[in-house]
């Protein structure tokens, strides 16, 4: 009689972990299933730390721009904000997708799963390449690459 329990417990052990482990597998395929190819899925966690890098980036060019206005030789933290806003435009663009599809009404088809992403992140990159062109002038204008940070907070206002 125990042999027999022990195997009935033993045949219950492995179909409950058999159900899991294909309940598990079928999750993971399900985005596959739900979304369109072109769709582009964006992992909380991976965009928290991009959003985390790129206002660590800001905060320093915010810093270096200070500096530079208290001191006449702005020239010389040039390099270090292109750096900087050349990290900050490639933070972005990693969070960009795009695709001319369009909705009955015109407007841009979501292609990410983060939808005020999808409708900002085409304007905060062309805020940052503004932001460079003006800073890689002779004398350096730093006036766009202080703007970004107001730029983000237009967008985190609602967070």
């Amino acid at each position: 009689m125990t042999t027999r329990r022990y195997m009935l417990q033993s045949t219950l052990r492995l179909s409950a972990l058999l159900c899991l482990s294909l309940l598990l597998v079928s999750c993971v395929k399900v985005r596959l299933l739900t979304y369109p190819s072109e769709f582009t899925y964006l992992e909380s966690d991976s965009v928290k730390g991009i959003m985390h890098e790129m206002a660590l980036s800001l905060s320093r060019i915010d810093q270096l721009v200070q500096q530079s206005s208290d001191k006449p030789d702005s020239l010389r933290y040039q390099p270090d904000i292109l750096a900087e806003l050349q990290t900050v435009e490639t933070l972005a663009s990693s969070l960009s997708s795009s695709t001319s599809d369009k909705t009955a009404e015109g407007d841009a088809r979501p292609v990410t799963n983060h939808l005020l992403i999808d409708e900002h992140i085409d304007d905060f990159i062309a805020q940052i390449m503004h932001a460079r062109l003006l800073a890689e002038d002779t004398p350096p204008n730093y006036y766009g690459a202080g703007q970004l940070t107001g730029s983000c907070n237009a967008c985190h206002r609602i967070r």
